[in-house]
């Protein structure tokens, strides 16, 4: 598995309402432009995969109250 698949498989399991950032790509200051050009296909270093946006490995996170959990599960847990 690798471990961008790892990453949201974690995510999803603990945090409740992970799934709602899906849909608020399409929303955001930040990556509204750049997630409607990825919908189809890849656009510079960013695609959509699973409904997540990536910028190469990297998922985009939105600025959101999801933003501490994230930073706290992924410096805290395995995946450091």
């Amino acid at each position: 598995m690798s471990r961008r698949y790892l990453v949201l498989y974690v995510f999803e399991s603990k945090a409740v309402g992970f799934e709602l950032v899906k849909g608020m790509y399409a929303n955001d200051e930040d990556f509204k432009k750049i997630f409607e050009k990825c919908s189809n296909h890849a656009y510079e270093l960013f695609h959509v995969d699973e409904g997540f946006l990536f910028k190469g490995p990297q998922l985009c996170v939105l600025n959101s109250e999801f933003n501490e959990l994230l930073i706290q599960e992924l410096h805290e847990e395995a995946l450091a």
